[in-house]
């Protein structure tokens, strides 16, 4: 069976990149059609935080702008070696989280270079938890993050497209993406943490797969769950309020999605108080982005920087 974690991170900042974390795992069909709670399977080498153990849980609880990104570091680093989407002496720089094609549309950013040397990351001892993945038969296939723009979302934004509909694209062509690794006649079960206030998905779901006759499992306050075949295997896919509370794979990609937006932001700010000592460092939500914005309004205007690639419109 193929299991798909997909999660969003930076949907209401005003500054900053939108992201999104995916997974993709093969775990044996003896989990169910729905998976299973890869916390209690990959136990003793992953826990939720605060535990013993690799800490994977909501990224919201992993990481705290005074902690640092350490944790989410761990977590992320630890899965991403075992997917050999990165090597155990590499470092996990932004570059390595994201594909070419966004790293190339971010580099246009004035501060997308600035400074990355800063983003060190200690090693990660994922010998246990290789061990468990070996032992349970679950193989972890794709493991990463996506990055959008503040340029591509705000072009995305004048044509007519609402924010919900940008970051379902993203969503739309990961779970396409995704699905596609499943073998010949498997089944895959999708988990993504609910986008905003939508509720019905069916819709989405039948453009995406190419008129897919999309059937509605239940479509509550808390969860919206479809199913529907395509030609070789059949597919479920679940949307979740609070997703990343509930499902191991929502979990693990909005750590990824969160770390890949921080280390953007680290840039971000090393870029902009190099220029101007002694500025005050914004994460880049609302309140503290005007704040941010009011204070270097001189300094953006003698670098030329517009706010079309700074500031998003919505």
């Amino acid at each position: 069976m193929l299991l798909i974690g997909i999660d969003e991170a930076g949907y209401g900042p005003v500054l900053g990149p939108l992201c999104h974390g995916y997974a993709a795992f093969r775990i044996p069909d003896s989990f169910g059609e729905s998976g299973c709670d890869l916390w209690r399977a990959l136990r003793p080498a992953v826990c939720r935080v605060n535990g013993s153990g690799i800490a994977i849980d909501d990224s919201k609880m992993i990481y705290s702008g005074s902690s640092g990104m350490a944790a989410l570091e761990r977590g992320v680093r630890s899965f991403m070696e075992c997917a050999n989407a990165i090597h155990p002496n590499a470092a996990l720089s932004l570059n390595a989280l994201i594909p070419k094609e966004d790293h190339d549309d971010l580099r246009r950013d004035f501060w997308f270079e600035c400074n990355a040397l800063t983003e060190k990351s200690a090693p990660v001892n994922c010998a246990k938890l290789r061990n468990v993945l070996a032992n349970t038969g679950i193989d972890v296939l794709a493991f990463g993050a996506r990055a959008q723009s503040v340029r591509m979302l705000n072009a995305t934004l004048s044509s007519g497209v609402n924010k919900a509909e940008a970051s379902w694209r993203t969503i739309a062509r990961e779970l396409k993406r995704l699905t596609s690794l499943g073998r010949s006649n498997e089944s895959v079960f999708a988990a993504i943490d609910r986008q905003g206030g939508r509720k019905f998905y069916a819709p989405l779901l039948s453009e995406t797969f190419e008129s897919a006759l999309v059937h509605v499992e239940c479509e509550t306050e808390t969860e919206s769950i479809y199913r529907f075949d395509l030609t070789d295997r059949f597919i479920r896919v679940g949307f979740y309020v609070e997703g990343d509370s509930k499902h191991f794979s929502i979990a693990l990609t909005s750590m990824a999605a969160k770390l890949a937006r921080e280390k953007y932001m680290l840039r971000f700010n090393v870029y902009f108080q190099k220029h101007q000592p002694g500025l005050k460092k914004t994460a880049g939500y609302y309140n503290d982005a005007q704040r941010f914005l009011n204070e270097t309004a001189a300094l953006r205007r003698r670098l030329n920087i517009d706010d079309e690639s700074l500031i998003r419109a919505k």
